[in-house]
């Protein structure tokens, strides 16, 4: 199975730390798992896990306005079609 794991930003507090703890169960059960969202703190350790990391800036708490949302809807549908 392939997961996607959607945040504004993975920042290090629960919500963000917790998608990375879970998709490296989800690894341990022979499933994959993907991360969209603006950079935070926790991308780099969920890249440093040998997980992939799609960086969608629009996304961002900073970012909400219809313009970006346009735009980080029309990101994430391309991630999940490829």
């Amino acid at each position: 199975m392939r997961i996607l794991h959607l945040r504004s930003e993975y920042l290090d507090n629960g919500p963000g730390t917790q998608p990375l703890k879970i998709g490296k169960e989800f690894l341990k059960r022979g499933h994959e798992s993907y991360y969209a969202g603006a950079k935070g703190i926790m991308d780099k350790y969920i890249i440093a896990d040998g997980l992939t990391f799609f960086d969608v800036p629009e996304l961002s708490i900073k970012r909400r306005d219809p313009f970006s949302v346009i735009k980080a809807v029309k990101k994430v549908r391309k991630i999940i079609r490829d």
